[in-house]
Parts: structure tokens; sequence; C-alpha cells
């Protein structure tokens, strides 16, 4: 069993046409299949802010490819709706948070796209790359790697 070491990346692309650059970490390498999964994240805040911004789920070695890819998932990386599934804090041109991907997120924060949680790991797999995306949905951040343990593989 993996243990709750704290998994970190830095910026895909240090471009200077992306001035995002930061970090993204996962609290585990290995989740339950029903689990929530938390994403801290931390960049330099863009001229424009974070607003259009979002945390999203890729299917492993599956990149954002400039925005052209969409996640599996997503969910804004500043929640203002009063939902528990993001908070972030702004300061020195620095923004902070974590985002959570869980049954009651997804409904709150996904309501009418049919989204539910825990992912279809059928379709999608068990093994999962995440990006902070901008708002065009390029990787600015990321990723950070984690897998989901199925019930039908203990």
């Amino acid at each position: 069993m993996l243990d709750n070491t704290l998994i970190s990346a830095a910026t895909a692309n240090e471009s200077t046409a992306r001035p995002p650059k930061g970090n993204i970490t996962s609290n585990k390498e290995e989740y339950e299949s029903e689990d929530p999964v938390s994403i801290n994240f931390s960049l330099s805040t863009p001229k424009d802010g974070v607003s259009n911004y979002r945390i999203g789920i890729f299917m492993r070695t599956t990149h954002p490819q400039g925005g052209s890819i969409p996640p599996i998932m997503g969910l804004p990386l500043c929640s203002n709706e009063g939902s528990s599934s993001s908070n972030c804090l702004t300061s020195d041109n620095i923004t902070t948070g974590l985002v959570t991907f869980s049954e009651e997120t997804i409904k709150h924060m996904m309501p009418n796209v049919g989204a539910h949680w825990p992912i279809d790991f059928d379709q999608w797999g068990t093994e999962f790359d995440v990006y902070v995306l901008d708002g065009g949905g390029d990787g600015v951040v990321g990723p950070v790697k984690f897998n989901v343990m199925r019930n039908d593989t203990h």
C-alpha cells in the first residue's frame, strides 16, 4: 500500500506565454473507488484573475493540448457559490486553494450535465492526471497523478 505522501508536480510548461506557474498536489497517490479526491493548488495569479480557471481530471497521459481536449470532469478553481467543493485565497499575486471532487460537490456544481461521482472506471480507467486549466482549457499547472483502487481489484 502506498503512503499518504504529498505528490507534487511543477508547471508542465515554463513558457512566458503562460504566466501562471505553480504547484498542484493530491493528499493521496491511491484512492478507494468511492473516496472524494482533494486537490491542492498554488499558482501565480494571472492579470485577468482565476474566475474562469478549473481543476480538470484527465485519463493518465492525456494532456489538455492547448484546450482542445476537454477533461473527463472539471470543477471551478474558486467557487463563489458557497459550495464546499473549492476554497481559495489570493494574496501577494499567489492564488492557493483546495478543490474536492465528491458525489456532493459534483451534484451541486454540475447538476445539469449528467455528471456523477465516482468517474466511470469502465470507460475512463483507474489512472488519472489532474491539471489547473485556464479559461481556454489549457493546462497551466500540473499534472499530479492519482490512481483509484476498484472494489474488484482488492
